[in-house]
């Protein structure tokens, strides 16, 4: 049942991120908007498979709330330059994640472009920008100095890896090592910076595009038809009795005065509620029918010659029992001797049992 109930969660074979921007599309890819206001530890979901954490405070910057986007600054000459206006930065590390992914290989590129220093002789053209990217847990880049790699700023650079996913997840990091300037153009400039990312599969098609994944209607028609023969069975072990709390109790049958009575039977030992409860049913079933039928008739007084036989009866039947305290043995109902007198009895009288 689980595993057909994960078979209803998607699985991704590919991820397209405009880090810092809008969404846009380009070469028929849609990168997603990623222009969520992150802070100093901030940990974000997209709507779709994946999320980033960033953590870091930009220090002496004079700027109460920091920006963690980076906006253009220079002239961009580059094809797909709309990946590139804004980037996303991080003071010490921007770990993005990937999940839900089919498992394969995957070509991971990694879009840069240093947009924050100047290709020029001015004072805003001597920052270096220095740190290092982690794929898996696998140090990819060390010492990454995007405008050195590109060939200057505002030249785009792209880094491409192939990465075995073998868990559902893709963890890419970015992270700063204390290396580079940290006061050019101004306080503050400094950590990684990220343009965009694409994750696309390599030499295996998708299932969804091959046409041979499990649709979601025919996974749901599954569980519901396996659901529908779980409660079939349990209705039917119900209606045997296989699921019902059995009665062990076993009963036993007194004879008396033409008339069966079936009584509880408590096997085992007994104990002192156990045998007071069997005497007093004992007692009102030998005595409660003839007795009150003769009571409410006015022939009440043929009952007391054989009222010491009756308790005899009693005692008799809680021997059976095994009782070991002889005081135990005894009725616990006592039926109380009427006058002697034949006198029928007065209306509203009625005979008294003690308990």
């Amino acid at each position: 049942m689980l595993t057909l109930l994960l078979l209803l969660i998607p699985d991704y074979y590919s991820v397209h991120i405009n880090c810092g921007g809008k969404e846009v599309i380009v070469d028929n890819k849609t990168y997603e908007d990623d222009t969520y206001s992150s802070g100093a530890s901030t940990f974000h979901k997209s709507e779709t498979n994946w999320a980033f954490s960033s953590t870091g405070y930009f220090m002496d910057d004079s700027i109460t709330t920091d920006s963690y986007i980076a906006n253009n600054k220079s002239i961009l000459l580059m094809n797909n330059s709309a990946l590139y206006m804004n980037a996303h930065l991080s003071a010490l590390s921007l770990t993005y994640y990937a999940f839900c992914l089919g498992n394969g290989n995957y070509t991971v590129k990694l879009q840069f472009a240093e947009i924050m220093f100047t290709d020029d002789k001015t004072y805003s053209s001597l920052g270096r920008r220095i740190f290092d990217v982690y794929i898996q847990g696998n140090q990819v880049l060390k010492d990454f100095n995007i405008e050195d790699e590109a060939g200057g700023a505002g030249q785009e650079i792209i880094k491409n890896f192939t990465i075995a996913v073998t868990s559902s997840t893709l963890e890419i990091r970015f992270y700063w090592a204390g290396k580079g300037t940290t006061a050019i153009p101004s306080r503050g400039v400094y950590g990684p910076l990220i343009s965009a990312i694409a994750v696309t599969p390599v030499n295996f098609i998708p299932p969804a595009e091959n046409g041979s994944s499990i649709s979601a209607g025919a996974v749901v028609g599954i569980v519901a038809a396996v659901a529908l023969l779980l409660l079939l069975v349990l209705g039917v072990l119900w209606w045997k009795g296989c699921l019902r709390r059995k009665n062990t109790m076993e009963r036993v049958t007194v004879f008396h005065s033409g008339h069966l009575f079936h009584l509880p039977k408590l096997s085992g030992q007994l104990y002192r509620g156990q045998k007071t409860l069997i005497t007093v049913n004992i007692f009102l079933a030998i005595f409660s029918e003839d007795f009150f039928n003769d009571f409410f008739s006015g022939d009440i007084s043929r009952h007391r010659p054989h009222h010491q036989e009756r308790k005899e009866e009693i005692c008799n039947f809680s021997q059976i029992t095994e009782a070991k305290n002889r005081s135990t043995r005894l009725p616990r109902a006592v039926f109380l001797r009427w006058p002697e007198s034949h006198a029928p009895a007065r209306e509203g009288t009625w005979p008294t049992f003690w308990c």
